[in-house]
């Protein structure tokens, strides 16, 4: 099955402003090694990546705000995270990408990650599904914790730093291997095409549980929020998997 007339016409945007992110990339690269100071090159490649954006995002829907936090008063607009992780693209670690949502009536309708370094588009709709570039996804098949892949991301603050530890020297008691790749969407992104078997997010914005929980749905995945007094810790993954992992982690935080 091949993409939807918007999704092919994003997919072409994005793929139009791959070789300047290359070029950029490939010089922030060179600068890690350099006693300049890279912060200004760096923010100066974000903003023209972002003006492309939404300049193309304006013409597919002129009436649709541009937004970059879910906002009360709004219906339909795009939401858009320009570079996923900042800190990644800053240090030429390859676990970046542009991430856009489109919300109508207030209800997220579309998703779609592009990391332009691997030239990798996932793109997640309700209707029709969930594709990595022309090929359609779901999550793994895995079941035995001995051959999972568990990604954790953080956005942190003090209290989730102590949630963080309680749950890392869970997963290493019990023989989970983990990874941390920086990127929230990366993550989310290898857990819906199998690369890994389960993604816990700890203190995620709610514009993210919203996101994820159309990646991982329209892949076949199961996902829970579970709600402490100071933070909330979001668990996605097969539905093997993600149940022995959501009740490990309920058991260590209770």
């Amino acid at each position: 099955m091949s993409y939807t007339p918007l999704a092919n016409v994003l997919k072409r945007n994005l793929r139009d402003l791959r070789k300047y992110i290359i070029r950029d990339y490939n010089e922030i690269e060179e600068l890690q090694s350099s006693v300049k100071d890279s912060k200004i090159f760096i923010q100066k490649s974000q903003n023209k990546i972002e003006s492309e954006v939404v300049n193309f995002l304006t013409k597919i829907k002129p009436n649709f705000r541009i937004i970059k936090d879910l906002e009360i008063n709004t219906q339909d607009f795009w939401l858009i995270n320009i570079i996923d992780s900042n800190l990644n693209f800053a240090r030429a670690n390859d676990n970046f990408g542009i991430n856009i949502s489109l919300f109508e009536k207030n209800l997220i309708i579309t998703n779609l990650f592009y990391n332009p370094l691997k030239d990798e588009v996932f793109y997640y709709e309700k209707v029709t599904g969930a594709f990595k570039n022309e090929t359609r996804i779901r999550v793994s098949n895995k079941k035995k914790k001995e051959e999972s892949l568990v990604s954790i991301y953080n956005y942190k603050d003090d209290s989730s730093l102590i949630y963080e530890g309680i749950i890392k020297k869970k997963f290493s008691e019990n023989n989970f291997s983990l990874i941390e790749s920086g990127s929230c969407y990366s993550d989310l992104s290898n857990l819906s095409c199998g690369k890994v078997d389960c993604c816990v997010i700890i203190n995620p914005p709610k514009k993210l549980i919203i996101e994820a929980g159309l990646m991982i749905s329209s892949t076949g995945g199961d996902f829970k929020a579970i709600e402490l007094k100071d933070t909330k810790i979001f668990i996605a993954g097969n539905k093997f998997v993600d149940k022995i992992v959501t009740e490990m982690v309920e058991k260590s935080l209770n």
